[in-house]
């Protein structure tokens, strides 16, 4: 599945803030809860799209999740088969604000976040994941990671 991304709006014909049910009834009901060993969040996840879903409280998607072997596309780029390298350097005249830790960078501005498989040396390696987020969404967190630049 080939799908564009819009930061801080949609994945493909997803939109952020569409209801659970909405999600459920496009992607169809071949989905598993994901659980998070960090947080009592479920996410919903579409392991044959790539695909995964978190909710609030209201069941609104608050974030969408995007890997292999769905196909990412940002700003006419592949972003899960380009090096952070390359990444870095096509989003640091749009970015101000990015942010790393461990294995995950946020581009706040952008509405990004990227997941890598190896928290060492992210400069030579794609991200496995793909994160759009609605607006405020990290802001609470956001103490926990260092700044990039």
């Amino acid at each position: 599945m080939i799908l564009d991304i819009l930061p801080y709006e949609r994945v493909g014909d997803i939109y952020l803030g569409s209801k659970k049910d909405a999600i459920n009834k496009a992607l169809g009901d071949k989905f598993v809860f994901m659980t998070y060993d960090y947080s009592t969040d479920t996410a919903d996840y579409y392991k044959e799209y790539g695909l995964s879903f978190d909710y609030d409280d209201l069941k609104n998607c608050i974030s969408i999740n995007v890997e292999a072997p769905s196909v990412a596309i940002y700003d006419g780029i592949d972003v899960l088969r380009t090096s952070f390298s390359d990444l870095k350097s096509m989003f640091i005249s749009k970015e101000k604000n990015a942010f790393v830790d461990d294995n995950n960078v946020l581009f706040l501005d952008l509405g990004i976040g990227l997941s890598f498989g190896d928290g060492e040396e992210l400069e030579g390696q794609s991200p496995t994941v793909l994160t759009i987020f609605i607006k405020g969404l990290f802001d609470k967190y956001i103490q926990e990671y260092e700044r990039l630049w």
